[in-house]
């Protein structure tokens, strides 16, 4: 039996990374909906049921949805880069819900199409960069708190004061338009 779902212009796709019968997988579409799915026995040793595979939530994110992204060190969100509102959403979700709980909107960001949450080594930081393929450059936001774990335990907000949403750590302009990335410090 094959189990066909139904998605107009889909234009991005993730699955939760924790298997088991509470995985889910998120699919965008071009009108800033993000569907949020049960996969039946798929992420299980069961066998798959193809009735136990749909659409159990939605949730609106932004037009044109191109890139979901899993947020670091969470199991119950992700983000959602929305190019024709040169957006970040993070949506939470649960076993049957999911909503926007963040939002990132920044004038630097003139045609955003990939997101990655960053590693980072020594430090313990949110860091997200994107690639912004029209304004061709990369642009890396703090969202979080950093803390100098292997020196000390110094913590410091974002913004002049500490207390911004998030903040801009750099833009690395390309001769190109950059369409993907991948972002670790592994020094």
């Amino acid at each position: 039996v094959v189990k066909v779902v139904d998605v107009p212009r889909p234009t991005a796709v993730i699955a939760s990374l924790a298997g088991g019968a509470k995985a889910r997988a998120f699919i965008a579409s071009e009108d800033g909906t993000v569907g949020l799915y049960s996969v039946g026995g798929l992420a299980t040793t069961e066998p798959a049921a193809p009735e136990e595979i749909a659409r159990i939530a939605e949730v609106q994110v932004g037009r044109n949805p191109v890139c979901l992204a899993y947020q670091k060190y969470s199991r119950d969100t992700i983000m959602a880069l929305s190019r024709g509102d040169r957006e970040i959403a993070w949506v939470r979700y649960t076993d049957k819900d999911a909503e926007v709980i963040r939002r990132l909107r920044d004038a630097r960001l003139l045609d955003p199409v990939h997101l990655e949450s960053a590693d980072t080594h020594g430090i313990n930081a949110t860091v997200i960069t994107v690639a912004d393929f029209k304004g061709r450059r990369i642009l890396n936001y703090r969202i979080g708190d950093v803390v100098f774990a292997t020196q000390g335990g110094a913590r410091f907000g974002c913004g002049p004061d500490g207390k911004e949403p998030f903040e801009c750590g750099g833009v690395l302009e390309f001769p190109g338009a950059p369409f993907c990335i991948s972002a670790t410090n592994v020094n």
